[in-house]
C-alpha cells in the first residue's frame, strides 16, 4: 500500500487594489461625460497599468446621470478598448475624445447601465467584472439613449466610471 499525501485546502480571496477613476475633472484619468449627447460615444485618455505583472480581472462600476428624464429601459453602454501601445481596439486614440460609434463592435463590451425609471437628475449605477490582459486600456461610454435630447447631465463629474483591479489572493 502507498500513502496518499494529504494537502491542506487553500482559500481564494479577492484582493481589491487601488481603484482608478475615469471622470471629467476630479478623476485619475480624463473621461469627459459632461453633456454626452444621445447616441454619442466618448473614449477616455489611455491608462498604462505598467509593464510588470498585473491583475487579470477588474471590477468596472459605472454611475450615469441623464440631464432629461430618459425613457425607462434606455442604456448607457460601457466598453474597454485595449491596446498593445501601438494598435488600440476600435481605432481609439490615447486622449479623451469623441469616439466613432461604427467602431464600437471592435471593443470589449463590459455591460450596460439601464435607466430603470424615467427620472432626470437620478444616478443609475451598475457593476461588471471583466478581463484586461494588455498593458494599456481606455474606457468607452456610449449614451445609447434613442430619444433626442437624452444627454448625460451637463455638470462635471456627475457621471463616471471606476475600474478596480481584483486579483485573487491565495492563502
Amino acid at each position: 500500500m502507498f500513502a496518499v499525501p494529504c494537502e491542506a485546502a487553500n482559500l481564494v480571496y479577492v484582493e481589491r487594489e487601488t481603484a482608478v477613476a475615469f471622470q471629467d475633472t476630479a478623476g485619475d484619468i480624463a473621461l469627459t461625460l459632461n453633456a454626452l449627447g444621445d447616441n454619442e460615444a466618448r473614449i477616455s485618455a489611455r491608462k498604462d497599468i505598467g509593464g510588470t505583472t498585473n491583475a487579470e480581472w477588474y471590477e468596472v462600476r459605472a454611475v450615469i446621470e441623464w440631464d432629461a428624464a430618459p425613457i425607462a429601459g434606455e442604456t448607457c453602454d460601457i466598453y474597454i478598448s485595449t491596446s498593445d501601445g501601438t494598435d488600440p481596439d476600435g481605432q481609439g486614440g490615447t486622449a479623451d475624445a469623441a469616439f466613432a460609434i461604427v467602431n464600437l463592435p471592435n471593443l470589449n463590451r463590459v455591460g450596460s447601465v439601464v435607466a430603470h425609471t424615467a427620472a432626470a437628475d437620478t444616478q443609475f449605477t451598475a457593476s461588471f467584472i471583466t478581463r484586461i490582459t494588455t498593458r494599456y486600456y481606455s474606457v468607452v461610454v456610449h449614451n445609447n439613449a434613442q430619444t433626442a435630447g437624452d444627454n448625460l447631465q451637463a455638470t462635471n463629474d456627475t457621471s463616471w466610471v471606476i475600474v478596480t483591479p481584483i486579483p485573487p489572493e491565495i492563502q
